[in-house]
């Protein structure tokens, strides 16, 4: 890695767009290799699809540099990305002065610097009866897909996979296949008893293909769960897709919704929303800008059914790219 020559304290700042925050700190315990840490506190909370600015004031120069790294190079890092060229804004700014300033200026070369930064991720919030979720995605380096839970499962819950991928998609072992749907995009559901408590899972591509993913455990479903399903989706790019409209049976059912989409991740960026009393649960979007990138986009409601209603919603976007989704309308206690 690279080291930091000046052993003097650096403060640190940082700096939200259009909403600065202006927060400082300073670093210690250099290490041997030249890292040294410095923490905001309290810590500085971030929102997804926002640019943040970091910047290092180094009172007496000699700093780290790597020309030009930023020119062709994003890192992408526990959900945040650090993006290349002129994507977001320009990447690698530096700024001389005898005070912190805004480093709002370029020596035009994308450079690096030597900074880099951590990140605390709090557990994405439970919707009934969603005991706990996560989601994330994988860049298509690799044909295995890691999902996890922030906690241990609990036996006698149930657990939801869905994945969307331009790759097949294997059914994991010891879960079942709700549905799928494959056209451009691949979207599958996945789920299975909780019998253990485990926190992780695998899941293997056909092919090195990005992916996105969601899962959620589930409490209170029936020991053979699943009432109904269906699916929407064509090769046409669109800006909105509605889900089948399905009939459950009567009783107390929860009603789950996966939207895939495919296309460049910049456009797949933008917020996906969901009508007709269906709440978003959770999404997550492929961090390659190529337009192989997926998405996915994940929507429930709790209803009573009366055995003769049918249900369903529309999940809406801004830029028009291939998309699908699936339905599945389970039995609960």
């Amino acid at each position: 890695p690279p080291s930091c020559e000046d052993l003097d304290p650096h403060p640190a700042s940082d700096a939200r767009r259009a909403t600065p925050s202006n927060r400082k700190s300073h670093f210690s315990g250099e290490t041997g290799s030249g890292w040294q840490t410095a923490t905001f506190s309290p810590a500085i909370q971030v929102s997804r699809w926002h640019v943040y600015v970091v910047g290092v004031f180094m009172p007496n120069g000699n700093y780290s540099l790597d020309n030009n790294y930023f020119l062709n190079n994003s890192i992408n890092k526990q959900l945040i990305a650090s993006p290349s060229g002129g994507a977001n804004g320009q990447n690698g700014l530096l700024r001389y002065g005898a005070s912190a300033v805004f480093p709002e200026r370029s020596p035009g070369t994308f450079s690096s610097y030597g900074v880099d930064f951590t990140l605390s991720v709090r557990s994405p919030a439970a919707t009934p009866p969603i005991v706990q979720q996560n989601s994330g995605s994988t860049s298509g380096a690799s044909t295995t897909v890691n999902l996890s839970l922030p906690l241990e499962t609990t036996v006698g819950n149930s657990l939801l996979i869905g994945v969307v991928s331009e790759a097949s998609v294997a059914t994991p072992s010891g879960w079942t296949l709700d549905k799928s749907l494959v056209n451009s995009n691949g979207t599958y559901l996945f789920r299975k008893a909780v019998t253990v408590e485990e926190t992780s899972w695998t899941v293997s591509l056909g092919s090195a293909l990005s992916a996105a993913w969601w899962v959620g455990e589930i409490t209170g479903m029936q020991a053979s769960p699943l009432d109904v399903s269906g699916s929407s989706g064509n090769t046409t790019p669109g800006t909105s897709r509605a889900s089948a409209s399905i009939k459950p049976s009567a009783g107390s059912r929860w009603l789950v919704v996966i939207a895939g989409r495919k296309g460049a991740n910049t456009a797949l960026l933008e917020d996906v929303s969901f009508n007709s009393s269906f709440v978003k649960v959770g999404e997550a979007v492929c961090s390659v800008t190529t337009s192989s990138c997926s998405a996915i986009a994940v929507a429930a409601q709790s209803v009573t059914a009366s055995g003769s209603g049918s249900y369903s919603t529309t999940a809406s976007w801004v830029t028009s790219l291939a998309n699908n989704n699936i339905s599945a309308y389970y039995k609960m206690n």
